[in-house]
C-alpha cells in the first residue's frame, strides 16, 4: 500500500481514527506517521455556537447525508464534506481579508 507522506489524515475527532490505524501499522512492523487534520476542530473554529459538534448532529444541521452512521465509508465521506464548508469558509474569510 502506497501513501503520499505529505497529505494529512483526515477525521472527524481525527486522534480517536489516527490511533486505530497507527495501532493496525505498528502491527505489522510499519510505521504510520502523517499530519492530522480534524473536521471537528476545524468546525468549532469556522463555525461556532453549535451546542454539539458530533458528527452526527453536525451533518443533521448542515443537511449532509449520514445513513450509516459509525460505519468507516459514510462516516469519511461526512468528514469530506465537512472539511469542504471548512475550506469554503477559510476561502471567503481570506477573500474578506483582502477587501479590507
Amino acid at each position: 500500500m502506497w501513501f503520499d507522506r505529505r497529505a494529512p489524515f483526515v477525521a472527524h475527532n481525527v486522534s480517536f481514527d489516527y490511533g486505530f490505524v497507527a495501532y493496525e501499522f505498528d502491527r505489522i512492523g510499519r510505521r504510520f506517521r502523517f499530519p492530522k487534520l480534524c473536521t471537528c476542530a476545524g468546525m468549532r473554529r469556522r463555525y461556532p455556537g453549535h451546542k454539539s459538534y458530533g458528527l452526527g448532529k453536525l451533518c443533521e444541521t448542515y443537511g449532509i447525508s449520514l445513513a450509516n452512521h459509525h460505519r468507516a465509508l459514510c462516516d469519511a465521506r461526512a468528514a469530506a464534506q465537512l472539511l469542504n464548508l471548512i475550506n469554503q469558509k477559510r476561502s471567503e474569510e481570506g477573500q474578506s481579508a483582502e477587501a479590507a
